[in-house]
């Protein structure tokens, strides 16, 4: 069984982080052939810088893409977090370090990059802990370290 140290754990990631892999999401949200899985699943994504994300959902009226997010897309648009991953976690296996919460992302799940809630913008609060700790747990689980 892996260690997991919460400790200097939270990141901030930088707009030049563009095309950044090794940036896993989990959780038992939609998949391509049901509503909701039965078992926690995982998968490899890769960072989009903020500015190309703004130009992704410009034509979304009810998305503003704020520095507080992080958005993130698989090569593989049919292979990202979806309906019921909400709360999930993102996970930067180069540094150990979770750095974000699936937040939102377009109507069908596909084709757009997935928003994510980035912790270090809100770690201090009551809200940022609640976010971390449900995130944390998935990370645990699907990496079996618990």
């Amino acid at each position: 069984m892996s260690s997991f140290s919460l400790s200097n754990q939270i990141h901030l990631f930088h707009s030049n982080a563009a095309g950044k892999e090794n940036l896993w999401t989990a959780g038992f949200g939609k998949t391509e052939t049901s509503s909701r899985s039965d078992y926690l699943m995982h998968v490899e994504t890769k960072y989009v810088s903020l500015k190309d994300c703004t130009k992704a959902f410009q034509t979304v009226d009810w998305i503003e893409i704020k520095d507080s997010m992080i958005c993130v897309q698989n090569d593989d648009v049919s292979k990202q977090a979806c309906f019921g991953d909400s709360g999930g976690p993102l996970y930067d296996s180069d540094s150990n370090t979770l750095v974000g919460v699936v937040s939102t992302g377009n109507d069908s799940c596909y084709g757009l990059p997935v928003i994510y809630t980035r912790l270090a913008s809100h770690v201090s609060t009551s809200v940022g802990n609640a976010m971390l700790s449900l995130a944390l747990l998935q990370i645990l689980l699907c990496f079996q370290f618990i």
